[in-house]
Formats: structure tokens, C-alpha cells, sequence
């Protein structure tokens, strides 16, 4: 009897430092900027091989990502206009390898931002050791495969964008809060942001009691909700500002305060 072996892929994203390390964890190219690079790090006990290529994702209205399907790319997607190298590597653990990303042919784009993912891929190491027991003449193995990806965005023209902090809600528990921001976007430039719940004291220095980073804006979002977890629970007489920083720039682009005096 023949032997068949099946081996299924299962793809899927997780934190990055599940088996790699990269530096930094996002690209944004300024308009004299031509080049960027991006430091990988094998952070497994084992020797791993990646391959890298470009994706492009849509944003929900809570601000996640999702991806396009296989081919389709989105509206102003910046993956035309960029070159990376190398495409595949394998890296010993601990081993380290310098991908270079080249902006190019970009003068004669309309304004806006163009914004793509520079995906990583681990590649499957092939053991039969990870198959499982025959059942029926058939052997089975799957397979995960792992994928991490970093935003590379560059801008055209001035950037025109306004954001505003439009409302919240604040939802206790017992030891937490957690609060709820809406935040609406003009203009033709998305953002890589922070949101910030400071409690302000009449007789100190404002406490920082809630961040939520990587609160970023696509060009096509107009409206997002983002969620932020306080580490002590917001108290009726509470005094609070919201704040909401450009990580780029570090400037905060609009904040609100929340007087309950």
C-alpha cells in the first residue's frame, strides 16, 4: 500500500516577538528620503528562513487590519513604488540580516499618502517528525505559517489632514476602565498615532493612566473607534484629557479635556 502525505498550510499573523525581532517596526519615508532599512533578528532557538513580499490591507471601523485578497491591491497602495532586497533569507538564531527598502519613481503621484505592508513569512522546515500517524493509507501534517508585517508609507505634496476627537464613553470595572474614542479624519493623509488617557490633579502632575499605541489612521478611514484600558478605574469626579499624538512628529494633533468639576 502506497503511503500518501498531505500537508496542509495554515497561515496566520502573531506578535512579533514570537520568533523575530525587527528594527524599527514601521517605515515612513520623508520626501528627500530614497532609501530605508529594516533589521531582522532570529529570535528562536532554531535556525528559521523568511521570505519577505509586499501585501495590502484594508482598516475596520475599530481599527484592525484586513487583508486584500491574493492579487488585489488597494487604492493607494505604495507597493508599485517600492524595491526591497533581499527577498528571501535564512537566519541562524541570533543571526541578524539589514533589509534595504528603495522609494522610487514617485514625483508624478497625485497628493496623499501611499501606504503598503512589508510582510514576512516564515518559512515551514520540513520534518517528518511534525507528521502525523497513518490513518488509512494517508499521512497528515499541517503546517503553520507564521507572518509578520511592518506599514511602509511615504507622502506626496503637503500634508492637509485635520483629525478630530469627536467622543468617548467610559466603561468601568471593577479595578479598570476602559474608554472608548471616536476620532474623525480630513484630508488626504492617514496617520501613525497614539491615544493617551492622562488623569489630571489639582495638587500635581497629570497621571498617565491609559495608552493605546499603534492607533493609526488610514487615507481611506474617515471614522475609527479605538479602545484604551486604564490601569486604575475612572472615578466619577475624575478630571481627564484625551490625547491624541502623532507618533512621527511626536505632536499631539487634537486632545479633550473631560471636566467632571
Amino acid at each position: 500500500m502506497r503511503l500518501l502525505i498531505l500537508t496542509f498550510f495554515i497561515a496566520f499573523t502573531v506578535p512579533l516577538n514570537a520568533a523575530l525581532m525587527i528594527a524599527p517596526t514601521q517605515l515612513i519615508f520623508d520626501d528627500a528620503d530614497r532609501m530605508k532599512e529594516v533589521v531582522l533578528i532570529n529570535t528562536s532557538d532554531s535556525p528559521k528562513s523568511y521570505r519577505l513580499g509586499f501585501t495590502d490591507k484594508i482598516q475596520l471601523s475599530n481599527g484592525q487590519y484586513q487583508n486584500l485578497e491574493d492579487g488585489k491591491v488597494s487604492e493607494h497602495s505604495a507597493s508599485e513604488y517600492l524595491r526591497f532586497t533581499p527577498r528571501q533569507v535564512r537566519l541562524l538564531p541570533g543571526e541578524r540580516q539589514v533589509v534595504r527598502v528603495m522609494k522610487r519613481n514617485v514625483t508624478a503621484l497625485p497628493q496623499g499618502d501611499y501606504r503598503s505592508h512589508l510582510n514576512f513569512s516564515v518559512l515551514p522546515e520540513r520534518s517528518l517528525d511534525a507528521i502525523d500517524e497513518p490513518v488509512n493509507g494517508v499521512r497528515m501534517q499541517i503546517t503553520a505559517l507564521i507572518s509578520y508585517s511592518i506599514p511602509v508609507v511615504f507622502g506626496i505634496g503637503q500634508n492637509n489632514s485635520a483629525f478630530e476627537i469627536q467622543s468617548y464613553n467610559i466603561i468601568n470595572n471593577d479595578k479598570t476602565s476602559t474608554v472608548t474614542v471616536d476620532i474623525s479624519k480630513q484630508g488626504d493623509f492617514g496617520i501613525m498615532g497614539r491615544l493617551e488617557i492622562w488623569k489630571n490633579n489639582s495638587t500635581g502632575s497629570p497621571l498617565r493612566i491609559g495608552t493605546l499605541n499603534g492607533a493609526n489612521i488610514f487615507r481611506e478611514t474617515d471614522q475609527i473607534r479605538y479602545a484604551i484600558k486604564t490601569n486604575q478605574s475612572i472615578q466619577p469626579e475624575d478630571d481627564l484629557t484625551i490625547k491624541f499624538v502623532d507618533t512621527s512628529t511626536r505632536k499631539i494633533v487634537d486632545e479633550k479635556f473631560i471636566d467632571k468639576g
